[in-house]
């Protein structure tokens, strides 16, 4: 993909003392496995963790759990798929 010369440049290092959120890595491990005898395409991957439902599931328990402890609201799925919290409570 051709987007024109880099205009502006942040360095990752500046943006992460000014951000409010805390930059956690949690390692997790799943049994997503690719059974075939040749390396995947970055498609072929793709396509193997997006429908792997339980660790899509994961996902979605661990950003629920996230957001519950975090913010101390009450965490809702909503029909697009995203993860909301409802601070009416």
């Amino acid at each position: 993909m051709q987007c024109g010369p880099i205009r502006f440049n942040v360095p990752v290092r500046s943006q992460v003392d000014s951000s409010p959120f805390e930059h956690r890595v949690i390692p997790r491990t799943t049994t997503v496995t690719w059974n075939q005898k040749t390396a995947p395409t970055i498609q072929e991957l793709y396509a193997l963790l997006s429908t792997d439902a339980a660790r899509n599931e994961q996902i979605v328990r661990d950003v629920v759990a996230g957001l519950q402890n975090e913010n101390g609201g009450t965490v809702r799925a909503i029909p697009t798929g995203a993860v909301r919290q409802d601070r009416t409570h």
